[in-house]
C-alpha cells in the first residue's frame, strides 16, 4: 500500500524511539518488564489515537478500509498492555 502511494517506509526505528530501546534494555529484568509494558501501553494510545483520527479524515476507500480494520486490533493489544502493565504494578 505505501508502495503504490509513494510512501517511504523508514529502515530503522527513529533516534528517540531507539534511545528508548537502549534504555530498556540496560534494566535489570522486573524492572524491564515494567519500562517495556509502559513503552507498549503509550505507543498503543499514540497510535490508536492516529488511527482514530485518520479515520475521519482520509479518502481513500483502500487506506480507510485497513484503518477501519486495523483499529480493533489496536485496540486489543492495547487493551491486553494495559491489563499485564496493571497486574506488574501490584507486584
Amino acid at each position: 500500500m505505501a508502495a503504490v502511494r509513494n510512501v517511504e517506509i523508514p529502515s530503522r526505528v527513529s533516534n528517540e524511539k531507539a534511545g528508548m530501546i537502549g534504555k530498556i534494555n540496560k534494566k535489570e529484568l522486573k524492572d524491564f518488564d515494567k519500562a517495556y509494558i509502559d513503552m507498549m501501553v503509550d505507543d498503543h494510545k499514540e497510535d490508536t489515537k492516529e488511527f482514530e483520527e485518520a479515520a475521519d479524515k482520509v479518502t481513500d476507500t483502500e487506506l480507510r478500509q485497513f484503518i477501519n480494520s486495523t483499529l480493533p486490533v489496536l485496540r486489543k493489544h492495547l487493551d491486553s498492555c494495559t491489563l499485564i502493565q496493571q497486574a506488574l504494578k501490584k507486584q
